[in-house]
């Protein structure tokens, strides 16, 4: 009695069918993280994070920046996605650039609409901040365009082009372990002739304390550079989590197109973590090794 039948259970009206429709064909907040390279001329797949789409839009009514809480009167960027709302880069409370600081940080769900408190004279500092904003991208887009007609672009294209043509990830690896047992080595000889030096006795047990101050200076190098390494992972692991949001951020504030350079940060910070894990798991066997010596120098050390 309490079950009831597919053909009785209620129908929707047909707009609300068709919306129920198409919201459920809209991707989830996974899938549309996967387009977040969007406009960037990279591959958009390999993006986590999604980069705001700024459009320019004339306000005729006073509105408020989503960054600073400013009034926003006339020209300012509004993204198609989220519908941020921000200036064009000055704003209030001393924000030196207000669409800067929104590309750092990823599209997400819709902003709502940011409330502020209008005082006397706001208006007019604004379009203060915004004449002087606008001189400054001016400049910006002449100084980028001088220095492609100057051929320095170029320039630095074909440097990029030729630093990933002669430094592989294999090549990396090989200098950073050679640089690795070469410093160590080093360490460890000067070391143990210093403290050798400095005691007066030349016996067994002299050379067995300068081994182990030698082995102890060489560990704790490892140790350092094990720490940059995993420092090195987490700083590319983070990288690649905002490469789309660096590259839009390069593109519109610093007007400088890493694509047309052949500069790819979700490509270079994913050979990074794998230089970076290589190097760990090597330091590691180093460092297990140096441990072992000073133990063994250490228990000698007792038994004299």
């Amino acid at each position: 009695g309490w079950t009831r039948s597919a053909s009785a259970s209620p129908r929707l009206p047909e707009s609300a069918d068709s919306s129920s429709r198409s919201s459920s064909s809209k991707p989830t907040g996974a899938s549309e993280d996967v387009r977040s390279g969007e406009g960037v001329g990279i591959p958009d797949s390999s993006f986590t994070h999604r980069a705001h789409k700024f459009v320019q839009k004339r306000y005729y009514m006073p509105k408020y920046c989503d960054v600073c809480q400013g009034v926003v009167l006339g020209s300012a960027f509004k993204c198609q996605e989220c519908g941020m709302r921000c200036h064009l880069g000055y704003g209030s409370d001393k924000h030196q650039d207000c669409r800067a600081e929104a590309l750092l940080n990823p599209c997400g769900a819709p902003v709502a609409s940011a409330k502020g408190k209008y005082h006397f004279g706001d208006v007019s500092k604004q379009k203060l901040r915004d004449v002087r904003s606008l001189a400054r991208m001016r400049i910006v887009d002449e100084v980028i365009s001088e220095q492609k007609d100057f051929g320095k672009m170029d320039k630095l294209k074909c440097h990029v082009a030729e630093f990933r043509s002669r430094w592989g990830r294999v090549r990396i690896n090989w200098f950073l372990l050679r640089w690795q047992l070469v410093t160590g080595f080093l360490l460890g000889l000067l070391s143990y002739f210093a403290v050798k030096f400095s005691l007066s006795d030349d016996g067994p047990k002299a050379q067995l304390l300068a081994a182990m101050q030698a082995t102890s200076n060489v560990a704790a190098l490892l140790f350092l550079e094990g720490s940059l390494a995993a420092a090195l992972y987490f700083a590319a692991s983070a990288v690649s989590r905002n490469a789309a949001l660096l590259h839009v951020f390069a593109r519109d504030v610093a007007k400088i197109d890493l694509a047309e350079l052949g500069i790819d940060l979700k490509y270079g910070a994913r050979s990074a973590k794998r230089i970076a894990s290589s190097s760990l798991s090597a330091t590691s066997v180093l460092l297990f090794a140096a441990c072992a010596a000073w133990w063994n120098c250490l228990r000698a050390v007792w038994r004299h």
